[in-house]
């Protein structure tokens, strides 16, 4: 199942942004190949296609019943334990956030283009479409990304100082130092909560530092101030992890600018996008 998992998983997280639909649309289209083995000739594509397939049945079924556009996608620790995962190919966070406004298919066809370099030919093999069709997806996709925001990298580029930055915001934080916090927070900063459908959140989108700084101070203050914070890396993004004594309560994903500066700020507070993610990182 291991090597399965290396090969499939970037396709199908990438596809659901989440690590537990992930698992169980390679656990699908594994355990079909089991009962069908010697019938296909090359089945790492088969496998690719399959689970390419199967992730968007799955996304296409939630997107019935859920509005996922106001939801963000479960953090993946690229430091795990599934060290055999190509992390190379997951995508951004920010990235995948901005996916949820696409159609399955749509993202299903970005997501071979930008992050897997597939030619629309080979797009069309795998999706059962023909090129003409892969090639409007493609348009669509990247004509609605486009109005959402100028422009995105499918990947961050890395920053040296992250540290010191994560750093000053914490210190500003704790010490409700309104224009120390507001020196590493963009001017127009966007922050986004999700706390799921059972947990309620103070506010599930902000705009702007002086709001968005308000509304940190507020949180920290009534439910995170005797939290134990550790770092780590989350879909090529810094994030801090908050613990109490018992569990994980929030991932705080940063999306840094080349200036230095806080562009946007990501809580993930559902329990069940949490759950892989303590498990997968070591507990304070």
């Amino acid at each position: 199942m291991n090597n399965y998992q290396q090969l499939l998983f970037p396709y199908a997280y990438n596809i659901l942004g989440s690590v537990e639909d992930a698992k169980d649309a390679i656990q699908d289209v594994v355990t079909k190949l089991s009962s069908t083995r010697g019938q296909y000739p090359d089945s790492k594509n088969y496998l690719i296609k399959s689970v390419i397939n199967r992730s968007i049945n799955i996304k296409e079924q939630k997107l019935k019943n859920e509005q996922l556009n106001n939801q963000l996608p479960e953090p993946y620790v690229l430091a795990s334990a599934e060290e055999t995962v190509n992390n190379q190919q997951v995508l951004s966070y920010a990235m995948l956030t901005l996916l949820n406004h696409l159609t399955a298919k749509e993202r299903a066809v970005f997501i071979l283009k930008e992050a897997f370099g597939y030619k629309h030919e080979e797009t069309a093999e795998l999706l059962g479409q023909s090129t003409e069709n892969t090639r409007q997806l493609l348009s669509r996709a990247k004509k609605k990304l486009s109005g959402l925001r100028q422009k995105h990298a499918v990947k961050p580029v890395k920053l040296p100082g992250t540290e010191a930055i994560l750093a000053h915001y914490l210190t500003a934080i704790r010490n409700k130092d309104l224009k120390a916090l507001e020196q590493v927070l963009k001017e127009d900063i966007g922050f986004r909560a999700d706390g799921g459908s059972g947990l309620k959140v103070l506010a599930r989108v902000a705009q702007g530092a002086q709001e968005v700084a308000q509304l940190l101070f507020t949180v920290y203050e009534r439910f995170l101030k005797e939290c134990t914070i550790t770092p780590t890396v989350v879909n090529h993004f810094p994030a801090l992890l908050y613990w109490t004594p018992s569990n994980l309560k929030l991932c705080q994903v940063f999306e840094i600018n080349r200036f230095g500066q806080i562009e946007h700020l990501y809580h993930v507070l559902d329990p069940e996008k949490l759950s892989n993610l303590r498990l997968a990182v070591q507990e304070p």
